[in-house]
C-alpha cells in the first residue's frame, strides 16, 4: 500500500514538473511489467515445482510459526511432519483446512522438505492463468500508448 502511495506522489509532483500525462502513464505501465513479469517467473517457477511432486496422502497437524517468518500448516505424511510450501490462509482459515485425522491428498517434494495442499495448488494454477494475460494486455496497451 504504502508503495502505491509513493507512486501517485511522484506521478503529481512529476505532472506538476511538467512532465506529460502520456510519460507519466508510460512510467506506471513499465512498472506494472516489471511487476507482472516477476509474478510470471514466481508462478512459472512454482508450476515446476508443482510438476516434480509426487502424490501423497496426509493429515492436517495444525499451524505454526516459525521464528522468522509466517504461521504455517503442517501435514503428517507417513511419519513425518512437513510444513505447506505456502503461509497459512487467515482469512477463510475453517473452509481452507479441514481439521481432524481426515486423510487428504497432498503433494511431496521429492526432497521431501514440504508438501503443496489442495489450496496452494489452486493459487499456483490460477496465479500463472491470470498473469500471463494480464502482463500481454499490458504490454499490448503500453505499445499502443508509446505508438500515439
Amino acid at each position: 500500500m504504502e508503495a502505491v502511495v509513493v507512486l501517485v506522489i511522484l506521478a503529481v509532483l512529476g505532472v506538476i514538473l511538467g512532465v506529460s500525462l502520456t510519460s507519466v502513464a508510460a512510467a506506471l505501465m513499465i512498472l506494472m511489467i516489471a511487476a507482472l513479469g516477476l509474478m510470471l517467473i514466481f508462478f512459472l517457477y512454482m508450476s515446476v515445482v508443482l510438476l516434480r511432486t509426487q502424490s501423497a496422502e496426509g493429515e492436517l497437524d495444525g499451524f505454526e510459526k516459525p521464528a522468522h517468518g509466517y504461521e504455517t500448516a503442517y501435514y503428517l505424511c507417513g511419519s513425518e511432519r512437513l510444513p505447506n510450501i505456502f503461509p497459512a490462509e487467515n482469512i477463510m482459515r475453517e473452509f481452507i483446512y479441514r481439521g481432524g485425522r481426515t486423510k487428504l491428498r497432498l503433494f511431496r517434494g521429492k526432497r521431501r522438505s514440504y508438501v503443496i495442499d489442495r489450496h496452494s495448488m489452486a493459487i499456483i494454477i490460477f496465479g500463472l492463468v491470470l498473469t500471463l494475460p494480464s502482463l500481454a494486455y499490458v504490454i499490448i496497451e503500453f505499445a499502443q500508448i508509446r505508438k500515439g
